[in-house]
Parts: C-alpha cells; structure tokens; sequence
C-alpha cells in the first residue's frame, strides 16, 4: 500500500438500547439517539464510475439462502450515490431464503424512497431496526412464526465516500493497491470468546476449541439486534480501489490473500473477478460447502475504463 494513501477503518459497535424510534429517515438526525456524526456529501465527481460483478453459488447445500444485489452504476454517474448489499439467511427449509431477500427488498425500497444524501449513517442505523423486525415477524402460510434470519453487509458509495453496515458474519473487504483488509468484525460467538481471552477469563486454547465459537449473536431477525458495525466517518475510495462483500461460504475457504490475488488476476473485469471468487471456494471440494457469494466493486474515476473485457 502507498503508505502516504492509508486507509483508516473506523466502526460504531451501536449497543441495543440506541434504537432510532419509527420516524421517517429525514427525521433520524434530529432524535437525541443514537449519536452518529453525518459527515457532508462528497462532491460530485462526474468522471467517477463503479463497475460491478455478482456472483452467487449454491455449494453443496439444496436451497440458496444467499441474497445480493447492486445499483445500477448508471445510476451513481447520474445521482452521485450508490447502494449494494449481501445477504445470507439461515433457518429451515426456505426461512433464510426469504429472510435475506426480504432484507435486500426492503433495504433497496428505502434507500429510493428516502433521501438518503449526506445520511448514509443514519439510514443504515434507522433500516437495521427496521428490517430486524420485519424478519422476526415472519410467519409461514398457516401464521406460525417462520424462525429466520438473516446477515446483513451493505455499502453506499456517496461521491468517493464509502459507508458500510454489518450485522452478522458476512464481511467487506476494501482492497487498495496491494493491500487488503477486513473493516467489519465477525459478529459470533468468538467475539466475546476474544474479550475473555483479554481478561484472561479463559484460555486461547479454550477459545479455539469452543463448539459454539461460529454461533452468531447478531443477525436480521434476532428480535433486538445488539452488535451493528457501521462506520460514522467514510474512507475515501481512491482510483483503483475495490470493494468486496462476501458470505462466509467464501472467506471460511479463501483467505484473506487468496481473495485479493484472484481479484488481482481479474482486476478489469468485476464481474469475471466476482466468478472466479466463487468458482475458486466451491472448487476447493470442501464437504459440505456453504452458498458462496461474492459482490465485487471497482470505483474508477478519470478516463480511465470502467469494464474492459477480457
């Protein structure tokens, strides 16, 4: 990485009780909480572009519960804003399918129909709730509660301005240059593992060996969400950089450095990039492999192409 281009990851871990009450988004600001600083929009750079590659395998398992989509990235060149989200629900048969694409929905529906510009915090904030409830209230055709759930991994492109939301053990990756990291946190059950690790509660080893350590503590449809990764203060994409939002059916199988050399091999082409991803972790042949999904983006700006064709 060009150390003069750093890049700075900064999280809200947002606790329970900062639920934002039931007002319509242009009202969130003005609610005592939760307190999150709303940096102002970042100019229009109309020579800015976001190219796009989804790409979504069923693995081993009979239903995809998996759920992704992305804006039109003609629309970021004409408003200047940009929403993509990844979804992988959980629970019975269907359950985690109709959860996490009741989540993509419902989040794509809000985000048209509020005004979101210079609110991406907030908005994030505000939908969590939202889209919490509505899958904890799920029935199924006879009226029983359906028990799903969902993660939730989402991005708004603002200008340069990069937003993101977690809940869950999906994940974002920024990649610049030959640097990649992780800016969510994996919320399981390993996360508070860590913390009595810290405090020396528990042992390392402990830890590593605890059977419930991928047993997640915050997801869509929990009825109460109590860890929200949001970062209130953007990072300031950069020509070149790439964005990934990923299901643990990935990254459980391709590491950190995998991940970012196939999307190296691949770099003009998101949507062959994106394939590749998937294509790599289900062609691993792990038993058992999990729905594997990948949504790549590349922001480019100048004259430089945003899709160039292999």
């Amino acid at each position: 990485m060009d150390m003069n281009n750093p890049i700075y990851i900064e999280n809200d871990y947002i606790p329970t009780e900062a639920i934002v009450p039931d007002e319509a988004i242009e009202k969130v600001e003005a609610q005592p909480q939760p307190q999150i600083p709303v940096p102002e929009a970042a100019p229009a750079d109309t020579a800015a572009k976001i190219s796009v590659g989804i790409s979504s395998l069923i693995g081993s398992r009979k239903v995809q519960q998996d759920c992704a989509r992305a804006d039109d990235p003609e629309k970021y060149r004409e408003n200047n804003i940009f929403l993509a989200v990844m979804c992988d629900g959980m629970g019975g048969m269907t359950g985690g399918e109709i959860a996490s694409n009741l989540v993509v929905t419902k989040l794509f529906d809000a985000f048209y129909s509020f005004e979101v510009a210079g609110k991406a915090p907030a908005f994030f904030r505000y939908m969590v709730d939202e889209l919490d409830k509505a899958v904890y209230n799920l029935t199924d055709e006879n009226g029983h509660p359906l028990h799903s759930g969902s993660t939730l991994t989402a991005v708004i492109i603002e200008g340069r301005s990069l937003y993101w939301v977690s809940v869950g053990d999906s994940r974002i990756y920024l990649k610049r240059g030959g640097e990649i990291v992780c800016v969510t946190e994996d919320h399981n059950y390993s996360l508070l593992l860590e913390r009595k690790v810290k405090s020396g509660a528990i042992t390392r080893e402990q830890a590593d060996n605890d059977p419930e350590k991928d047993a997640l503590i915050s997801f869509m449809g929990i009825g109460g969400v109590r860890y929200i990764d949001i970062n209130p203060n953007p990072v300031e994409l950069m020509d070149g950089d790439c964005v990934l939002l990923c299901s643990d059916g990935l990254y459980r199988v391709l590491s950190k450095e995998d991940i970012g050399s196939i999307i190296d091999s691949f770099y003009e082409n998101t949507s062959i990039a994106a394939e590749a991803l998937t294509n790599a972790a289900v062609g691993m042949g792990k038993r058992n492999q999990d729905n594997t999904t990948a949504v790549l983006l590349r922001f480019t700006e100048g004259s430089r192409p945003a899709e160039a064709a292999l």
